[in-house]
């Protein structure tokens, strides 16, 4: 039997929905009528034996910004087989006492099966104190905001008919910042962040949720020990230096994983097509759930970068002209001045052996001649220098940035993760920087191969044969709390790579995030 395409998958899983939707609202609309009805149905929920799953099958919604297709942003929680045996195992697991370990693919939902049960438990255990803990704040609860948990605790709750709601349930009384009450029961849902989370309090259950890059996680797992019955870790995979992967590595935790191959909506096309953009190490952690990470991995493929030399990217591509440069000293490494025109790249100039200073004095002259209405430079190391003569200079006719690629990376959200910010998932400014290059070279990719992008967000670069293989030199790693960062110059110079001075520049060229453009690689 022939397995469906993702065409077909799509299809299927709209329709799906949308059938959902209607019994829903009509299984709503019949039991509203009848008061016997909603005392039924509220006695089968509380069922702790059935309750849960015909809780989920009938009432829990998600919400999700980004749903296409045609379908709505508001969607009914319509349960895969895995995520039905997650419930199971997460209810064993808590009535057992234990410990409980998930590892898992991105978009695989965990994180809403978590806050449902959560919802469950509140609202049928008299009593039941549930702890969220995460990260950072806004992570955890922030008014409107889709990636806090406590937003899709609310969620869920809005989402209840309200006779199906703890009786006296008032949003503006009940509902405070990371704490949901159980007027009735005394049930409460309380979330908490930082290392110390956890200390001083009496949960039934506590959520560690992403607890793969938690900063502290060592500190942060003793503090929740004596806190809660049990205690869920859950996280996509992270590298063996992190505390989660000592977790679940280590055997003594019940470990549960739910998989992209778990998800009814997903064809092996669509790992395919996750594996042309993101790569194979990216595709490893994040879908695979492969804890060796799949490898060492380049940030631009070479096949990105090829596609990019000298594309013609036509009217589309804007006309700023923005330079970046590369600082060395006056030894043998490369001064590099690149300059760009949009996305298009027209000009890689380099030189050798003058200091900063000199080398600030000639970038002005080449700044001018050249219109550049913006200069970005990195000003860390021998790059100081510049900052101060170009300081010195009056009446420039362009802004000139100072770029410390050393500082953390910023609070963008790009579209490729749209969960999450750059600052959750690189470990500086630079790896943020190179992303975003990358982001380029793989729409300039697609441009190429005829897809609908704008030219705008992608980029051309000359036949500059250094250039190139420099731009496919760097490789990409993860550190102890699984944020990427690029190989370092030492790392590199180890296995007898010399610094990619004009990739680096090239960097700083299209470093658009500092000034607060975000690189899109969306289709037109």
């Amino acid at each position: 039997m022939t397995e469906p395409s993702q065409a077909e998958r799509d299809r299927d899983w709209r329709a799906s929905v949308s059938a959902e939707i209607r019994r829903r609202v009509q299984l709503a609309s019949l039991v509203d009528q009848s008061e016997s009805s909603r005392g039924l149905t509220r006695r089968a929920i509380a069922d702790q034996a059935a309750g849960l799953e015909l809780f989920f099958r009938d009432w829990v919604w998600t919400y999700d910004p980004r749903s296409q297709g045609g379908l709505p942003k508001d969607c009914p929680f319509s349960l895969w087989p895995k995520q039905a045996e997650l419930l199971r195992w997460l209810q064993r697991i808590e009535d057992d006492g234990d410990d409980g370990v998930i590892d898992k693919s991105r978009d695989t939902g965990v994180t809403w099966a978590v806050v449902g049960y959560y919802v469950w438990r509140w609202l049928t255990v008299p009593g039941w104190a549930g702890a969220i803990g995460s990260r950072k704040a806004e992570l955890l609860d922030r008014l409107d905001d889709p990636k806090s948990v406590f937003f899709k605790v609310e969620y869920v709750i809005r989402m209840l008919p309200p006779w199906l709601r703890p009786q006296g349930f008032d949003f503006r009384k009940h509902r405070n910042y990371a704490r949901v009450v159980n007027p009735s029961t005394g049930a409460t849902i309380t979330g908490e962040t930082g290392p110390e989370m956890g200390r001083g309090g009496r949960s039934s259950l506590y959520f560690l949720d992403e607890f793969g890059v938690m900063p502290r996680a060592k500190q942060v797992r003793a503090a929740v020990a004596d806190n809660a019955r049990s205690v869920l870790y859950v996280s996509t995979a992270t590298g063996p230096e992190t505390e989660f992967y000592s977790i679940v590595h280590e055997g003594n935790v019940p470990h549960f994983r739910i998989l992209w191959k778990d998800d009814p909506r997903k064809a092996p096309e669509w790992r395919d097509d996750y594996v042309r953009k993101y790569g194979p190490t990216i595709t490893a952690r994040e879908v695979d759930v492969d804890y060796s990470g799949g490898g060492e991995d380049v940030l631009i493929p070479a096949d990105w970068v090829r596609a990019a030399i000298d594309l013609d990217l036509g009217n589309g591509a804007g006309s700023q002209v923005t330079a970046g440069l590369d600082v060395a000293d006056s030894g043998d490494n490369e001064t590099v001045y690149a300059l760009r025109e949009g996305a298009t790249v027209v000009a890689i100039e380099s030189w050798k052996g003058r200091n900063p200073v000199d080398s600030a004095a000639v970038v002005a002259d080449r700044a001018v001649r050249d219109d550049v209405e913006t200069l970005r430079y990195d000003c860390i190391g021998v790059g100081a220098g510049v900052t101060g003569a170009l300081n010195a200079r009056d009446g420039l006719p362009f802004e000139h940035v100072p770029v410390n690629v050393g500082l953390p990376a910023t609070s963008t959200y790009y579209d490729d993760a749209p969960d999450r910010s750059a600052r959750d998932r690189f470990a500086n400014l630079k790896a943020e920087l190179w992303w975003s290059l990358r982001l380029r070279f793989w729409n300039a990719w697609r441009y190429w191969q005829g897809e609908a992008v704008d030219p705008a967000t992608a980029i051309s670069i000359p036949n500059d044969a250094r250039l190139v293989a420099q731009l496919s030199t760097p490789k990409m790693e993860a550190n102890e709390r699984g944020l990427l960062r690029v190989e370092s110059k030492a790392r590199l110079q180890a296995r007898g790579v010399s610094s990619p001075d004009r990739a680096d520049a090239l960097v700083l060229a299209f470093a658009d995030t500092v000034g607060g453009f975000m690189p899109r690689i969306g289709r037109i």
